[in-house]
């Protein structure tokens, strides 16, 4: 969720300079979204170590790999 911080008074300055059936449209789509409430949930922080154990990786990993990998070719 992307959150738009603006202050009150830059609010009602902008809405002051709108046309009349603008001023409307603006107030009817803050009207519904109050209605519905803005909901702010900030992200959970990550705890470090919590999926320890839960892979592995093979003791050839750093390996060279076979030029038929490379290659596409199989036998």
């Amino acid at each position: 969720m992307v959150t738009l911080q603006i202050s009150f008074e830059n609010l009602l300055d902008t809405l002051d300079h709108l046309p009349e059936d603008q001023k409307q449209i603006a107030l009817q789509r803050l009207q519904s979204t109050t209605k519905q409430g803005i909901e702010t949930k900030l992200p959970k922080k990550r705890i470090a170590g919590l999926g320890e154990g839960t892979i592995w990786m093979s003791d050839d990993f750093i390996d060279p790999l076979p030029d038929e990998f490379w290659s596409g070719e199989t036998e």
